[in-house]
């Protein structure tokens, strides 16, 4: 068997190892993959990332501790929350 033929199906089975230990110990898992472009993995690390979601009084607040900033454009009084910035973690070298 070549060399590639053997690390896809190593990753096949991580990936089966990955989906169904996210099935038995992590249920919220399936309410995230609801949303396009969200599958197994990328919903767990976001569960795992944020341990308690129930920390966070705003939903708004989880961008934050994720690194994510939204811009902010002051006008008068208000100061509407826009897109947010690719800035990120500066601790994050990845």
């Amino acid at each position: 068997m070549p060399a590639i033929e053997s690390v896809i199906e190593c990753i096949d089975e991580y990936n089966e190892r990955v989906e169904k230990l996210a099935q038995a110990r992590y249920p919220q898992v399936a309410v995230l993959k609801q949303v396009k472009g969200v599958g197994t993995l990328i919903a767990l690390t976001f569960l795992l990332t944020l341990e308690d979601p129930h920390r966070f009084s705003k939903s708004r607040d989880v961008g934050g501790y994720l690194g994510l900033q939204p811009g902010r454009r002051k006008s008068g009084q208000s100061e509407p929350q826009m897109h947010i910035s690719k800035e990120g973690d500066p601790d994050n070298s990845c």
